[in-house]
């Protein structure tokens, strides 16, 4: 892989609903008995057919086996939207796409940077758990600078598994109450934020961050001489999908 455009945040949740609504039909219908608190039926494992996705796991390998829930179906159909674009993006530009498919923002990104380059990931609500336990919370986003490093000193660990047995009072006394909640929340893939809308782009910045940082003009020197940063080949995606199911 050469350099890349970093990134595209695509929230496609009405596209994903109408979807559902022509795929399944008892979707559409109103709730049996008239009854709101009814239960619809569960969708059948036949229902998914992931392709090429690199799937992220579930905790128990047997839970596979079983019916899945509307979330899984909803990302599911995400997952061939996104699979779609890459493909158009490739036909048209020439370029390559490595995407993530998840319910929110913080999970998608990780999820895009996970199969570089060219592969797309999918990170069911089932399997958020497995996939973050094994991960070092300096890779979530704004956990990689001051703030990562005072948690790490304040509770001794880098992971996010050895993270999540602190309370979130815990967090809340040493960071302050937002930023004790916020990372509570991020650590277990939680993530309300909103993909805003953006007009047509007129120019491009391409930058790269130095660790450990550069000190010396031969460094930069022999930095920016180890790789292109201007021509990007490869398109990273992170695409969101909220459906109520």
């Amino acid at each position: 892989m050469l350099s890349a455009v970093d990134e595209v945040f695509l929230d496609l949740s009405s596209q994903v609903h109408a979807v559902l609504l022509e795929r399944f039909e008892e979707l559409s219908r109103p709730p049996p008995y008239d009854d709101p608190t009814e239960m619809l039926p569960l969708p059948s494992t036949v229902a998914l057919d992931w392709q090429a996705d690199a799937l992220i796991d579930l905790e128990d390998a047997e839970a596979e086996t079983e019916d899945p829930d509307w979330d899984d179906v909803a990302v599911l159909v995400g997952s061939e939207i996104v699979r779609r674009i890459r493909a158009t993006v490739q036909e048209k530009l020439g370029y390559t796409c490595s995407a993530g498919v998840a319910n929110n923002k913080l999970l998608s990104k990780l999820g895009s940077g996970h199969k570089k380059p060219n592969g797309q990931t999918v990170i069911r609500s089932r399997a958020v758990p497995p996939f973050l336990s094994g991960l070092r919370f300096a890779k979530l986003r704004n956990l990689g600078g001051k703030l990562g490093e005072q948690v790490a000193r304040d509770f001794g660990t880098e992971s996010i598994e050895g993270l999540l047995p602190v309370s979130v009072e815990q967090l809340k006394l040493k960071l302050g109450d937002d930023t004790g909640v916020w990372v509570y929340n991020t650590i277990r893939g939680i993530d309300w934020s909103e993909v805003n809308s953006r007009t047509a782009i007129k120019s491009m910045l391409s930058a790269k961050s130095f660790r450990p940082n550069i000190s010396s003009f031969d460094q930069a020197v022999r930095s920016v001489s180890s790789g292109p940063f201007l021509q990007p080949d490869h398109v990273t995606l992170s695409a969101a999908v909220r459906v109520p199911c």
